[in-house]
């Protein structure tokens, strides 16, 4: 990768009114001295208007940016309006690497909908995914639900924007995708979660509660598979990661127990969190739990390109991975964990104050260093690097060497709520992030204000 030696920021904001749904280790190894970005300026900040929640973003090879989540009512993306159909629409944005607008689109629906995760192939089309309900129109593709519940959906577009397909699956319950990952040969991986049943194509699956599932199509849009646990009450898959031999990871969230063929993972109160791997044909490899009386999330999944498989999230009180303890420091802690690919811990981490925290995201570089985001209160301290928020909740962005130790952080935010929702790099290892803040947020030297909520993207480049 390049190395450059000057450290730069730049923020898009996009002004919206949205609705919206001490680090500890386990060694005792040296922690070297926190590397953090350098004298962060502002290139570019922008405004518009509406009430749009970013979700998800990904980066081409170029350094495009593509953004996707929501809409309700109109919104403004630069020069490009965008007006819904109904209640909740989808959106997704594309920039360009100095952040321009480069377009933005609508899928509309009668009902409301929700993109909740992007990827993109090696040519640069961009793949969204996530839930509707009612009918929605992808370009010439119009979908429809049953009056009972959500579907779900995953749909292609080409660079340009334009709809190249888009597939349904849905049943007498609901059913919503939550993670989106591509292979090297640009098949399509999905995780989620449905009650009752789901139809892809010529496949059923059924469950008398919630219940984790993963599917598999190929570029054009072909099923190939699709899989569930057992009879579960509630279990969710969160996110999806697939490595360069095509063997899939998921994480999310269980209640009661989850089972994978003869193995059985049992909840210790709440909700826990579960990691699970899969072949490329999507047979079971091994799955682990971690979790306590109290509510823990697993919400993110990255794979470090050699044996590392990342997950993110939050806890309470003590909770164990393999035989690594971690102790929030109040109501709940942001926690990263490293597993290598059979399924063993290798590390784990966590950071927190008296209030919330949360990693809602994380990726990776091709050296094995790990990037997250998400939110926190107060002072919370990512190794002897301390940061501070601005008000109430701040996003942070940290970036942590392949062994578990803090290499920078770095904090944005306001006197109000503000959240760090996506995270993804460029071919220089550039971090992107976007998520939401309230009405004012100051990212390096530019303040973004809203009326009420705002989406942000921002860029640091070292």
């Amino acid at each position: 990768m390049k190395k450059k030696h000057l450290w730069a920021a730049y923020v898009l904001f996009i002004s919206i009114s949205l609705f919206f749904f001490s680090c500890k280790k386990d060694s005792t190894s040296p922690i070297p001295k926190p590397q953090e970005p350098v004298n962060p300026i502002t290139s570019f900040a922008s405004k518009a208007t509406g009430e749009i929640y970013s979700q998800s973003i990904a980066v081409d090879k170029s350094g495009n940016t593509y953004v996707a989540g929501s809409l309700y009512g109109t919104g403004t993306f630069q020069t490009t309006v965008l007006s819904s159909a109904g209640n909740n629409d989808i959106f997704i944005a594309k920039y360009d690497s100095t952040g321009q607008l480069l377009w933005a689109k609508i899928a509309g629906c009668t009902g409301q909908a929700a993109a909740l995760d992007i990827a993109i192939d090696l040519s640069g089309n961009p793949y969204i995914t996530g839930y509707f309900f009612g009918s929605i129109t992808f370009g010439t593709t119009t979908m429809t639900t049953h009056d009972k519940g959500l579907a779900m959906y995953v749909a292609k577009y080409n660079a340009d924007g334009d709809v190249q397909w888009a597939k349904k699956a849905s049943g007498d319950g609901s059913i919503s995708a939550e993670g989106i990952a591509l292979d090297k040969s640009g098949n399509i991986y999905i995780t989620g979660s449905f009650h009752t049943n789901a139809t892809f194509g010529t496949i059923t699956l059924t469950s008398t509660g919630y219940t984790v599932f993963i599917a598999k199509y190929t570029p054009s849009g072909a099923l190939l598979w699709a899989k569930t646990a057992g009879d579960e009450l509630a279990s969710y898959g969160k996110d999806i990661a697939v490595d360069n031999n095509g063997n899939v990871y998921i994480t999310g969230i269980f209640k009661y127990s989850l089972t994978f063929e003869s193995t059985t993972l049992t909840s210790k109160g709440k909700e826990d969190i579960f990691i699970a791997s899969f072949t490329t044909d999507g047979e079971f490899q091994w799955a682990k739990s971690a979790g306590n009386t109290e509510e823990d999330y697993g919400y993110s999944i990255a794979l470090d390109g050699s044996s590392g498989v990342y997950i993110s999230g939050s806890f309470n009180k003590t909770i164990t991975f393999d035989n690594r303890n971690l102790t929030s420091n109040g109501w709940a802690d942001m926690f990263l964990v490293k597993y290598a690919t059979s399924g063993q811990v290798q590390w784990a981490i966590s950071a927190g104050t008296a209030s919330q925290e949360n990693a809602f995201a994380i990726t990776t570089d091709l050296s094995g260093n790990v990037y997250a985001t998400g939110y926190f209160y107060n002072t919370i301290s990512f190794g002897n690097k301390d940061l501070t928020s601005n008000g109430s909740a701040d996003i942070f962005v940290v970036k942590y060497n392949p062994m578990g130790n803090i290499l920078w952080a770095k904090n944005a935010g306001g006197a109000n709520m503000d959240h760090g929702r996506g995270i993804a790099l460029d071919e220089d290892n550039n971090p992107y992030i976007t998520g939401l803040f309230i009405q004012s947020a100051t990212f390096g030297d530019t303040t973004l204000t809203s009326p009420n909520e705002g989406m942000y993207l921002w860029r640091i480049v070292p």
